[in-house]
């Protein structure tokens, strides 16, 4: 459940990274690649559910993905 407004979400991954709110893909990194930070904002129309689908992949070496959802000035 989250509060309406503007929200930020914020990942951290190494290889892949794909994040979907709802119906919408809003962070697509689905590359190889060494740890990388990723951003984007939705709108949450009224206080509820949020769906938030986070997939992830890893091909070798080091492997990390770090989550933060946070209120968007």
């Amino acid at each position: 459940n989250l509060p309406a407004g503007r929200w930020k979400v914020v990942t951290t991954s190494d290889d892949g990274v794909r994040v979907r709110v709802g119906d919408h893909v809003i962070i697509d990194n689905w590359t190889w690649h060494a740890p990388t930070r990723d951003e984007a904002r939705f709108a949450q129309a009224e206080d509820g559910e949020v769906e938030i689908i986070v997939e992830h992949f890893e091909i070798d070496g080091y492997a990390t993905l770090k989550l933060d959802i946070e209120k968007a000035e």
